[in-house]
């Protein structure tokens, strides 16, 4: 099978040690067979350790946490001990896939980064270029591609050409792609989007006081989005919730609550990094970016939230 990558894919590298939000830290890590039966066999004494933190009392078999709800094998200095004694190939596939996520098509394979990861939202929004898709083996050729597939991709590029028009101003690329796509977008306050956001399961206790600062706001407006500096960065980001998000639409059928969602999204990221140059703050292009991880941590990773959100989005 084909496989297609955003062309900035390849130059993600984990920051290990240096990451300020480590994905080995309040995370379940299951482990898939293959990889539970390699751990299996691995002899002395850190054979033993392996094996003395995996648990599969809840049916599949993961890490045990520790209090700190660390991964037993995240060491003092921030290194996966499993790294530093197996190599790589020591590792379960969902660490050694994070933060990566596949969409999967009958003719090809597509995988991207997940904002999750702080290292890949700063990879992916200070990208310069357009958002394009390489052919990961050129040694392989596409497999016949069925019709309603190539609907799909026609109209996908379709709406990623429309937010990636650098000529027109962003927000009115943003307008232009709902009315492109038939998408109608909610009349809903900040107020009522923050009471919507705040009734979701949440992680982080931090998310709820910046949802907070949402109801600061009268009203979503396609003319607030002015942040010059911002502008390359919240095109990347747009263009990254379409390529995730739109992809499964196949299945359910919601395109344009998956567009709108998309939207959404780009407002909400947008409107709290607003509330904090409102309380004084000055322009800091990290804080834009761990708002965005943020917000791919509460909603992203949650099936429950993206469907209850889809559901206030129903077209």
């Amino acid at each position: 099978m084909t496989t297609y990558v955003p062309s900035y894919y390849h130059a993600f590298q984990c920051i290990a040690e240096k990451c300020r939000h480590n994905c080995c830290i309040g995370w379940e890590i299951d482990i898939d067979v293959q990889t539970y039966d390699f751990y299996q066999n691995i002899s002395g004494k850190f054979g033993r350790k392996l094996r003395d933190n995996i648990s599969d009392s809840e049916g599949v078999p993961h890490f045990v946490l520790t209090p700190e709800d660390r991964c037993p094998f995240l060491n003092e200095r921030n290194l996966c001990d499993i790294i530093l004694n197996l190599g790589e190939k020591g590792l379960c596939s969902i660490c050694r896939d994070h933060p990566r996520f596949r969409n999967f098509f009958d003719s090809r394979t597509e995988e991207g980064l997940g904002l999750c990861c702080e290292e890949a939202v700063r990879l992916i929004l200070t990208q310069s270029g357009k958002f394009t898709l390489i052919q990961q083996d050129m040694d392989m050729l596409d497999p016949f591609c069925p019709a309603e597939e190539e609907v799909f991709f026609r109209f996908r590029q379709k709406m990623i050409d429309i937010v990636q028009e650098r000529s027109k101003p962003f927000s009115v690329r943003l307008s232009r792609l709902l009315r492109e796509s038939g998408t109608n977008f909610p009349h809903k306050s900040p107020r009522q989007w923050a009471e919507i956001f705040l009734s979701l399961e949440r992680l982080e206790s931090e998310w709820k006081e910046r949802l907070e600062a949402l109801k600061t706001f009268a009203y979503f407006s396609f003319a607030d989005i002015t942040d010059q500096r911002l502008m390359i960065a919240l095109e990347q980001l747009t263009v990254y919730f379409l390529f995730r998000h739109l992809a499964d639409g196949r299945y359910d059928g919601r395109w344009q609550e998956r567009i709108a969602f998309s939207v959404l999204s780009v407002f909400i990221i947008y409107y709290l990094y607003l509330s904090q140059i409102k309380q004084g703050e000055t322009f800091q292009f990290s804080e834009f970016a761990e708002i965005t991880r943020m917000y791919s941590v509460e909603i992203e990773y949650s099936d429950e939230n993206t469907e209850i959100l889809f559901d206030h989005l129903q077209q």
